[in-house]
């Protein structure tokens, strides 16, 4: 394969015989514990999924700092930075009843985010990001 894709013709196969476009490939960058970084955005530049931490929102800002974590807002921020594709939320604090106010946090500043939640599953195909639920 490697062959025709250097456009070698292999066993009397060209490779426009069997070689399509090229389709963008995904990728995916997953945060542990952390605060807002830098080279978190860095090195996550241009990911189709970014799964940052959030365990707080703004409100409890001083918090998060204290505890070495990231808000949602600046989970959004580093998506935005990094030119993410879609961001998932996770590591949110049990402190918030409700995990769309999570999200819409969020979403101020980086509108295609959802939260993470045990058992669900993602989709990942090229830019597009989608929640299968079984």
């Amino acid at each position: 394969m490697s062959r025709l894709k250097n456009g070698e013709t292999v066993n009397g196969v060209r490779p426009e015989q069997v070689l399509g476009p090229t389709i963008k490939g995904s990728s995916i960058s997953y945060t542990g514990d952390t605060v807002k970084a830098e080279s978190v955005a860095e090195g996550s530049k241009g990911v189709s999924v970014l799964i940052h931490e959030s365990t707080y929102m703004s409100s409890d800002s001083e918090l998060a700092k204290e505890h070495f974590h990231s808000t949602a807002l600046q989970a959004a921020e580093t998506a935005k930075e990094c030119r993410a594709s879609c961001l998932i939320l996770t590591h949110v604090s049990q402190r918030y009843d409700d995990l769309n106010d999570v999200v819409a946090e969020a979403r101020t500043v980086f509108e295609n985010t959802l939260a993470a939640e045990d058992m669900q599953l993602y989709e990942v195909r090229g830019e597009n990001v989608s929640l299968r639920i079984k």
